[in-house]
């Protein structure tokens, strides 16, 4: 419970934001190495081509969408009525842009290994490699079911908490 005093007792919402992104990091990262003693994957995703580069630098795309996380609840704003309206929004939103800027860390891990293009086609393998992040990121949501369920129900206990909990009790 000390934990959730952190997120509570400060009304700054930067510093909450911060705190609930690194705390949604440490769960991420607990819960991908249970799920790996007990013998489960976490990420069940089978590579395909190139895209061992999910599975080799896994915490760096993690950490982007926790980073994600704590940046979307300084944007989307929970003080008015429609919560769970607000909810649904600060959910999808942090789907798309986790899903678009771990693309870009794709693409990006994808050239560092040394298939890079030059000129004009730079531009067509980043819009190819999006389309792809999209198709293949949505895949991957929904085929890592525990992993993801323990997640997301971390971090909607992580809004709730620094949202949703100080407006009933003020």
């Amino acid at each position: 419970m000390g934990i959730f005093y952190l997120i509570t007792m400060n009304n700054d919402k930067y510093s909450k934001a911060f705190i609930n992104s690194a705390l949604l990091l440490i769960w991420t990262e607990l819960v991908f190495f249970i799920l790996l003693f007990i013998g489960i994957a976490p990420l069940n995703f089978n590579p395909i081509g190139r895209l061992q580069n999910w599975i080799v630098s896994t915490h760096l795309f993690l950490i982007v969408i926790t980073l994600l996380y704590g940046i979307l609840q300084l944007v989307v704003v929970f003080k008015d009525k429609r919560k769970i309206y607000k909810i649904v929004i600060f959910y999808g939103l942090w789907w798309i842009f986790s899903i678009f800027f771990c693309g870009l860390l794709f693409t990006y891990l994808d050239m560092k290994l040394g298939y890079f293009v030059s000129g004009d086609e730079l531009y067509s393998k980043i819009l190819k490699d999006m389309c792809k992040s999209f198709e293949l990121g949505t895949e991957l949501v929904f085929t890592s079911f525990p992993f993801n369920l323990f997640v997301l129900a971390f971090s909607f206990l992580l809004l709730y908490i620094s949202n949703f909990k100080q407006s009933e009790n003020a």
